[in-house]
């Protein structure tokens, strides 16, 4: 049954929860230099100067620019870390709200506050809601777009037929798999026609608005899939024998349940999981066979999944906007526990997740994630160590913060450019050499620049950064090379200099 409190004391709740999710989502919030993925956005949002460079396709990202051309008006306000990440804070924010409203289209009060909590809190969704990208306004409109969609259907009218329309076709301009949350509802109605056949006229006139705006970046589209070519992407070599497409799928679950700030291999994000099972199944054993509506959340959260993992794009941050909705079944099937699980249960998650937000601030216990480099010390490093006589060679993606925080001209390098361009130093006698490591797929290609210049020259300095205590186990797991550090600056001086 329904908590019998009365709305001042629910809305003082929800207030506190929202308060709580927008501390941890402004704290320290530009301590951590930006990332690749940042820069690109920046970059995008800057080549957005009239309707056509909207529309178009841009060789630096595959994804709609939607957000871009928000974050472009939004970088009046400034452009320090803190200022330009605010804005995702913000979409991050309104998602716990919205959260809120839409769990109690389902549920009970402590239900729907329990499920605003988990998503205020959690370590998954505060990772994303805090970096320059699309990922935290995906969210929020699709979360919207649910919302509307089940209230739409129950009541049939005209406003809120055109506020869903508006917010998919916002949606599908934000992140492609828009698509996935639109794909899922059609499938609800056609499973449940009969009870909405007599909505079939609105619901085919907003769908047929979404269809024809979606048409006019249909060319940009599809140039985007084409560079992405996500088919010709090798999947990660798990060693295991159940086979890559259900690893992937567990991760993500992972992701959600224990977010991407605590190795799966650490005890504590087991522990954590699998307090996260026992509610889910507390939620579905109750729910089944599911409720008309209830039944739209669960095929939310895996239809997606499969579609993505078959067509090889299955990383956990694309299905963002199924993780609210997991955490709305989350919080159901907790109330629903026997108490003193209840109370066991509630200390593992809360506890778990507090660690891994603790290891997100201090930028430990990450899985392979970019944007824990420091980017901006490295430039100072740089700057304070690399002579005007001295040759660059930077190795990997990370020629892209690089620029921003050392030196506009620089330029990166791998695979067999890496290595053409380290023997072409040599043979010309250069001097000295900087050989700047940063990304861990180009850790051979490091290795073996650094074998070229170890035959004429001798190696004077060197510094690392982000030691990882577990590349070993990670190259055993992945089966390729990892660095035991993220970052790495090398100088050679020649010998007969």
């Amino acid at each position: 049954m329904d908590l019998s409190w009365n709305s001042k004391r629910v809305y003082f709740l929800l207030l506190l929860i929202l308060l709580l999710g927008t501390f941890l989502r402004l704290y320290q919030l530009g301590e951590k230099s930006l990332w690749t993925d940042e820069l690109v956005v920046m970059e995008n949002a800057a080549s957005i100067v009239d309707v056509k460079s909207f529309l178009t396709h841009t060789l630096d990202d595959d994804l709609p620019r939607f957000y871009s051309l928000i974050f472009k008006f939004w970088m009046h306000f400034g452009k320090s870390e803190f200022t330009m990440r605010v804005l995702s804070v913000i979409f991050g924010c309104l998602s716990i709200l919205v959260v809120y409203a839409l769990s109690r289209l389902f549920f009970d009060t402590k239900t729907s506050l329990s499920a605003a909590f988990l998503t205020a809190i959690s370590p998954f969704l505060l990772l994303y809601d805090r970096e320059i990208r699309m990922y935290s306004l995906f969210a929020l409109f699709s979360l919207l777009s649910t919302y509307l969609f089940i209230r739409s259907l129950r009541e049939n009218n005209k406003t809120l037929w055109g506020l869903y329309a508006l917010v998919n076709v916002l949606n599908i301009y934000t992140h492609y798999y828009a698509f996935l949350v639109l794909g899922v509802q059609w499938l609800f109605v056609m499973v449940r026609f009969r009870d909405y056949k007599r909505m079939l006229t609105p619901w085919i006139a907003v769908n047929g608005i979404i269809a024809l705006t979606f048409a006019i970046r249909l060319p940009a589209f599809i140039q985007d899939v084409v560079y992405f070519a996500p088919w010709a992407i090798p999947r990660e070599r798990f060693p295991f024998v159940f086979g890559k497409h259900v690893v992937e799928f567990f991760y993500i679950l992972f992701s959600f349940s224990a977010g991407q700030t605590i190795l799966p291999w650490n005890p504590v994000a087991v522990l954590v999981c699998l307090a996260v099972l026992v509610c889910f199944i507390f939620s579905v054993k109750k729910g089944f066979p599911f409720s008309v509506d209830a039944l739209y959340l669960v095929l939310l959260i895996f239809i997606p999944m499969v579609i993505g993992i078959v067509f090889r794009i299955s990383m956990p941050r694309y299905f963002i906007f199924a993780a609210p909705v997991f955490f709305i079944l989350i919080a159901r099937g907790f109330w629903l526990l026997p108490k003193k699980m209840m109370v066991a249960t509630a200390l593992i998650i809360i506890t778990g997740w507090s660690y891994g937000i603790a290891n997100y601030y201090q930028d430990k216990q990450f899985h392979i994630m970019a944007h824990v480099d420091p980017w901006r010390k490295v430039g100072r490093f740089l700057e304070g160590n690399v002579t005007e006589d001295a040759q660059i060679v930077v190795i990997g993606i990370g020629v892209v913060p690089l620029r921003h925080y050392y030196r506009d001209s620089l330029s990166g390098f791998s695979g067999e450019d890496l290595i053409a361009r380290v023997r072409k130093l040599d043979e010309a006698g250069t001097g000295k050499i900087w050989l700047v490591y940063t990304y861990h797929e180009e850790y051979e290609n490091w290795l073996k620049a650094r074998d070229i210049l170890n035959e004429n020259y001798r190696l004077s300095m060197e510094k690392t950064w982000v030691d990882d205590p577990d590349f070993a186990l990670k190259k055993k797991l992945f089966r390729r090379n990892f660095a035991p550090y993220r970052i790495a600056t090398a100088l050679y001086e020649r010998e007969n200099k």
